[in-house]
């Protein structure tokens, strides 16, 4: 499952975690669903890539 069709999952509802979320890359998905609709959250605890 691709990360796009993870958040819209995890926002409708059909989805319940998705493991991981690459920062910043993926910066323009949390500002839509995290910060805007508030349907999607995510954890504190990050790991670095490098």
């Amino acid at each position: 499952m691709g990360t796009l069709i993870a958040f819209a999952g995890l926002n409708s509802g059909e989805v319940d975690i998705h493991p991981e979320i690459w920062l910043p890359n993926l910066d323009n998905l949390v500002k839509k669903y995290v910060d805007g609709a508030g349907t999607v959250a995510i954890s504190p605890i990050g790991v670095p890539a490098w």
